[in-house]
């Protein structure tokens, strides 16, 4: 018969492999899941070793030591002290922006080097200038349904993509300078105008996309507080940190399309003006596509002067208080269980 002592270490021996076992399992899973970066760009100042213009059929010269063309996917462009390359990792390495995995994205960044013969290992040769962060859902109803429910970003310009025809097809939120953007859209539209959709060519769904854009090294810098190069986007405290912005920033778009309900429990009768104020904010809400064209057309004419739009966003922002709103209307509550989800698939990992 076994010890007390010879029992406790085996049972601690198989603890152990187990917690490896488990450990290895995650480590697998995380490896294989899908990753949501997308479109980078990479600031190389060493140009030594550099073989991109022989691997490249597309090569320009646009002046002295001014070089421009593609390795795949991949935009480069070479100046006289450093090297640029903007493209999507996904694309690059699968031919689909659906397809990346964890692992993936260093065996992209290790082919990008390999075909252009330089090194990104080392952010003081190599860093970020651009990150995207997206992901793509199946949504129950056409796209333009669910982009006209979303409203302001505090701080932030919205425009809006359309076609030739008038139909609305994206947002935009960004800020002054552009560094950081977010944008939604149908991503069916990209297949209309020819462009090739892997994954989705042959669905009758509906889908939006969700990017979210780091346009620049100074807002990476603000948002991780130091450079990143090409390799940190392989760590999972990176990746985690760029999803949780993704989310918050969704979170900060006003959502629109909400029931609106007048702040009575203070009030000793309810005025005119409360109804008339009631009536604006039941419109904006539950029809905003038609509050923001008589905006944009009043603005247009010249009819909207710009102390008055200020006027009119600073009584947006206070109407919180004087009306109270039912939580969301469907399709808002549907986009947020999809990114809810999304979020914690990774932040789980």
């Amino acid at each position: 018969m076994a010890s007390p002592r010879q029992s406790s270490l085996r049972l601690v021996f198989l603890a152990g492999s187990i917690t490896r076992q488990f450990k290895d399992r995650i480590s697998v899973f995380f490896a294989k899941s899908k990753r949501m970066i997308d479109t980078i760009m990479i600031h190389v100042k060493d140009k030594a070793g550099s073989v991109w213009r022989d691997n490249s059929n597309d090569v320009k010269q646009l002046g002295y030591n001014y070089f421009v063309g593609h390795i795949g996917n991949f935009r480069i462009t070479e100046y006289s002290d450093c090297i640029e390359l903007e493209g999507s990792l996904s694309r690059y390495y699968h031919g689909s922006n659906w397809r990346m995995r964890y692992d993936d994205i260093k065996l992209a960044l290790e082919k990008l080097e390999r075909e252009t013969g330089l090194d990104f290992k080392s952010v003081d040769n190599a860093y970020l200038q651009r990150i995207d962060v997206a992901k793509t859902f199946e949504v129950k109803k056409p796209s333009i349904e669910y982009l006209q429910l979303f409203g302001a970003y505090a701080g932030m310009f919205k425009a809006t993509t359309t076609t030739p025809k008038g139909e609305t097809t994206g947002l935009l939120w960004f800020t002054n300078t552009g560094g950081r953007q977010f944008n939604i859209y149908n991503k069916l539209a990209e297949r209309k105008d020819g462009y090739k959709v892997i994954d989705i060519d042959d669905n009758d769904g509906y889908f939006l996309r969700f990017e979210y854009r780091l346009m620049n090294r100074t807002f990476i810098k603000q948002k991780f507080f130091n450079d990143l190069s090409p390799y940190q986007l392989t760590k999972e405290g990176t990746y985690k940190e760029l999803v949780k912005q993704w989310q918050d920033f969704y979170n900060g778009i006003e959502k629109l399309g909400r029931q609106v309900f007048l702040n009575v429990d203070n009030k000793e009768s309810v005025s005119t003006k409360d109804i008339e104020k009631l009536t604006a904010e039941a419109f904006r809400q539950l029809f905003p596509e038609k509050y923001n064209a008589f905006i944009q057309s009043i603005k247009e004419q010249g009819l909207l002067t710009e102390r008055n739009e200020k006027e009119l966003k600073r009584i947006e922002k206070q109407r919180g208080q004087d009306f109270s709103f039912s939580s969301s209307n469907g399709l808002v509550n549907e986009l947020q269980g999809k990114i809810d989800r999304a979020v914690k698939e990774c932040l789980s990992h």
